[in-house]
């Protein structure tokens, strides 16, 4: 008779799960949306630059706009998933352009270096992580 009470009772948090589970599924899903571009938060990166470049309350107060700015416009730019990959590099550099001209204003002489040999270390982790493509074989004559 215990056994037939536990039984029973495992029957039935079973039967409860599979109505919820099953009730759950009976709205058809929505169409997932596209993934979102995830940036850095503007102070998690004025923190990080104020530790790398030893910036100033001053030089933090004038990067954290441009940083925000830079993160709305990158963030808008693949929101609008033009479909074409060319356009849109080429339109994400020249937002990252501005934005080092910017940055590379606010710093002073001896911070430049630093700031240009992380933009070296980024580029070098981006080719790491995303090899370009091998040249494919040449085609042999007559095709």
């Amino acid at each position: 008779m215990k056994f037939s009470r536990i039984a029973f009772a495992a029957l039935l948090v079973a039967g409860l799960l599979f109505s919820t589970t099953t009730s759950a599924q009976v709205a058809p899903a929505a169409p997932a949306a596209p993934a979102a571009h995830k940036l850095i938060d503007a102070d998690v990166q004025v923190k990080y630059f104020t530790r790398l470049l030893t910036l100033t309350a001053d030089q933090q107060s004038k990067l954290k706009p441009i940083i925000a700015d830079r993160n709305q416009q990158v963030t808008a730019l693949y929101n609008e998933a033009s479909g074409d990959p060319k356009t849109t590099t080429s339109r994400w550099k020249a937002i990252m352009a501005e934005a080092d001209t910017k940055i590379l204003a606010i710093l002073t002489d001896d911070q430049k270096p630093k700031y240009a040999d992380w933009k070296v270390q980024q580029q070098q982790k981006t080719q790491k992580n995303n090899p370009a493509p091998a040249t494919p074989p040449a085609l042999p004559k007559g095709f």
